[in-house]
């Protein structure tokens, strides 16, 4: 590799790397992908919650860590189904009865990748338009990113068991539908949606985000702040504007 290197003339270089970029930009749309499109658009479609309740699907939340997990469909029916994502949607951990565990940290589900993104039977057409196209007996899943709505609960991972629920099932919902939606329209940062979910939910002063450490345990903290100030401006901006629009709604 370091004698390839050595080697190569920088124009040679920059005119393979140009051949490369015009190649993948001018890349037709999968074909695989457009079937299963074509497949959706004929299948019956349901809603994502109420399909679950009903045992048509199967709806699991797979937490990584707090800021990401997996979301899992499978298709319960003997038919395909075209699995509408709202945008409203909590992932609240369920404590098994025998536990002597607490409950961990509730978790706003944020917004896939953009618009004509396709991940295994999961596809986004724009702002609160995903859905999973699920085969008859068959699962979808897709990675997406989350964030805490119950600061200082312990932390989820793997093994803990998730139920996805409306947010107003969880919360006072006005601010909070508000922000989740303005995440998913607007498609900021984890980490701005972070600082803006802790300050909406859970009454964290912005002096209170930006002491925030990576790493804080308890009183003690480690780190650069877990914050930037780019971040915490871009986060007091959403707060202010869907706190505005939920008082608004509340007074007409």
């Amino acid at each position: 590799m370091q004698r390839f290197q050595n080697t190569m003339q920088p124009e040679v270089l920059f005119r393979l790397l140009a051949t490369v970029l015009i190649i993948s930009l001018a890349a037709p749309p999968s074909q695989a992908d457009e079937k299963i499109r074509r497949e959706a658009d004929k299948a019956r479609s349901v809603k994502l919650l109420e399909a679950d309740h009903k045992g048509e699907i199967e709806a699991r939340w797979i937490a990584f860590n707090a800021a990401s997990g997996r979301l899992l469909i499978t298709n319960k029916t003997e038919e395909p189904l075209k699995v509408l994502v709202p945008v409203e949607m909590v992932a609240e951990h369920v404590v098994p009865a025998d536990s002597a565990a607490g409950r961990s940290q509730t978790l706003g589900i944020g917004p896939h990748a953009g618009k004509g993104y396709q991940q295994n039977g999961f596809f986004n057409d724009g702002p609160g338009e995903a859905f999973f196209f699920v085969p008859a007996g068959k699962s979808s899943k897709a990675e997406l990113p989350s964030v805490c709505l119950e600061y200082g609960r312990p932390d989820p991972s793997k093994r803990m068991r998730y139920q996805l629920r409306s947010v107003v099932a969880f919360t006072n919902p006005a601010p909070i539908v508000g922000f989740l939606k303005a995440w998913h329209t607007d498609r900021f940062s984890q980490n701005v949606a972070q600082a803006t979910a802790w300050r909406l939910a859970d009454g964290l002063t912005w002096e209170r985000l930006a002491a925030l450490r990576a790493g804080t345990v308890g009183a003690y903290t480690a780190g650069r702040p877990m914050f930037s100030r780019q971040d915490l401006d871009a986060a007091k901006k959403i707060a202010e504007q869907v706190t505005e629009a939920a008082d608004k709604k509340t007074a007409k």
